[in-house]
C-alpha cells in the first residue's frame, strides 16, 4: 500500500514504466497495487506540489488580511513585515 496524501490532487503511479489509475486502486488515502511482484520491478510515485497562499480567518481581526503559504505537507510563516506591505 502507498499512502497518496490529499494535499496532492495529481499524484501519479507508474510500475514499470506503465501508468496505474489511481482512481480505481485507492481507498481512505491509500493505494493498494495487486500484483505479483519480481526482482527489479519499479515503481514511481510522483507527488506536485504547487506553493499556495493560505489566508487567515477574516474573523479574527488580528491576522485579517495575513495569509502563510503551503507547499505539500509544509506551511510556512510570512513574516509580519512581508504581510504588512
Amino acid at each position: 500500500h502507498l499512502r497518496i496524501p490529499a494535499w496532492s490532487a495529481s499524484a501519479q503511479l507508474k510500475v514499470n514504466g506503465e501508468a496505474i489509475k489511481l482512481a480505481e486502486i485507492t481507498s481512505d488515502g491509500y493505494a493498494a497495487i495487486k500484483r505479483t511482484w519480481t526482482k527489479g520491478d519499479d515503481v514511481r510515485l510522483d507527488l506536485e506540489m504547487p506553493i499556495e497562499r493560505l489566508y487567515a480567518n477574516p474573523q479574527v481581526r488580528q491576522d485579517a488580511g495575513r495569509v502563510a503559504l503551503s507547499r505539500g505537507p509544509l506551511i510556512y510563516c510570512v513574516e509580519a513585515s512581508d504581510n504588512d506591505s
